[in-house]
């Protein structure tokens, strides 16, 4: 089974993510109780702990969980114009807390960054912002849901879908951004073990996480101040540990690939000195299979 499956991720519709996120384990500057040997990645003393005990939901977990140390909403999609030509797009904020104290204002310990990219086979935009917590620039909110930064928002109602999911910004004083209507396929994947994703083979390493794959949207992109009628697929994230990576690991890979016949295909690789790989494979009615319970390989290229 694993040669098809290998065959599939060239050649069905590919929905991409920045799953590397070693860039933003470096703390940024701060006044108020940062420390200098925080590590994003490790295992934060006195925040939350990931345990097996606690299963994630859509939609109550799509709030923010600050007793945690960090957490991503992450949105991605494979779109195309009326000429054929292909595009991929991303959302994405992310929080981070500098300690577990739970303060107002600009003494909140919450950090926030958004990044957004628009990518075409030749050519990639994109822009990342940051943000303090607790001031009313960026944050989350469950009813109605609102995930934003500044103006880089995702806009639902009593629920997060249907969402409107916006972002623009400028490159060489040319306009470029997005306004995207996403819309549920009702798919709701629960990665790992009933949402608790085990991370490395033999170490306390672990994170809660759920996708939502098989998205469908519409809108339009805006291209050096060109408007681009667009649709595709998407594929969610969302994901909140307190120390994602053991310390004998450095870096991710992440990819989703949402299948033509409505299947969804997780796979992410841990590096390290022992890789460490996990994913799934979710039928159209839900039903999950653990990616080790029917095999993978890695191609040479």
């Amino acid at each position: 089974m694993v040669k098809p499956i290998g065959r599939l991720l060239f050649g069905f519709l590919v929905v991409f993510g920045l799953g590397a996120l070693i860039w933003w384990g470096k703390q940024p500057a701060s006044s108020i109780n940062s420390t200098d040997d925080f590590d994003v990645f490790g295992q934060q003393d006195g925040f939350a702990a990931v345990t097996p005990d606690y299963i994630p939901n859509y939609p109550q977990d799509m709030a923010s969980h600050p007793a945690f140390a960090t957490e991503w909403w992450y949105l991605t999609a494979t779109l195309t114009d009326n000429t054929g030509q292909e595009y991929g797009v991303q959302w994405t904020l992310f929080r981070r807390a500098l300690s577990p104290s739970q303060k107002v204002g600009w003494a909140n310990q919450q950090l926030y960054l958004a990044h957004v990219a628009i990518t075409r086979a030749d050519q990639q935009w994109e822009a990342e912002r940051f943000a303090r917590g607790g001031i009313g620039q960026a944050g989350v909110t469950v009813s109605p849901f609102q995930a934003w930064l500044d103006d880089w928002q995702w806009q639902g109602d009593d629920q997060p879908l249907p969402a409107k999911v916006r972002a623009s910004w400028a490159e060489q004083d040319a306009a470029v951004g997005f306004a995207l209507q996403v819309a549920d396929s009702g798919l709701r994947v629960k990665q790992g073990e009933q949402g608790y994703s085990i991370r490395h083979a033999s170490q306390p390493s672990a994170s809660y996480y759920f996708s939502l794959p098989q998205l469908t949207i519409e809108g339009q992109l805006t291209i050096e101040g060109e408007t681009i009628p667009v649709s595709g697929k998407g594929w969610f994230d969302k994901e909140w540990p307190s120390g994602a990576m053991a310390k004998d690991q450095t870096g991710w890979d992440w990819f989703g690939l949402n299948l033509d016949d409505g299947r969804a295909l997780m796979v992410t690789q841990i590096r390290g000195h022992q890789p460490f790989v996990f994913g799934s494979l979710t039928e159209p009615n839900g039903t999950r299979c653990a990616l080790n319970a029917i095999g993978y390989s890695h191609v040479a290229r």
